[in-house]
């Protein structure tokens, strides 16, 4: 798997787009999904055909940056989800980046190559919730 990043456009002002990426994921990732938006946080995410994902929020900057670590279990490694919110002039653009983390040595964690088409139906799925109306 390689690393993935996706970006789409919202109509919206950048807090409209938060509460879209923080409480409304469930309108477009995933069937379930619950997230405890703040650092150490838990998320878990499930679909209808019995897949989840389950993590905890490593990172939040409110209306610019939020990440978490997540997997799908044992068998798979951990990846590093990474949503950036930036104004752009015609609303907010939604970044998304995806990547295995691998720990070292030293106890740190270094990014490596995730999946190359992966986020990309989820992001449509975003911008099709119509978060501005």
């Amino acid at each position: 798997m390689s690393a993935v990043r996706r970006a789409i456009t919202l109509p919206v002002t950048r807090d409209r787009a938060w509460r879209a990426v923080t409480e409304e994921l469930d309108a477009w990732l995933a069937d379930e999904v619950d997230l405890d938006p703040r650092e150490g946080g838990e998320v878990t995410v499930r679909w209808n055909d019995g897949r989840s994902r389950t993590g905890v929020v490593e990172e939040v900057a409110e209306e610019r940056r939020l990440s978490f670590r997540w997997s799908a279990g044992d068998d798979e490694a951990e990846s590093l989800v990474e949503f950036t919110l930036d104004d752009v002039e015609d609303g907010t653009r939604v970044t998304v980046l995806e990547a295995p983390v691998t720990a070292i040595s030293d106890g740190t964690a270094r990014l490596e190559p995730v999946a190359t088409d992966a986020w990309g139906p989820e992001m449509s799925a975003l911008a099709a919730t119509r978060v501005y109306a």
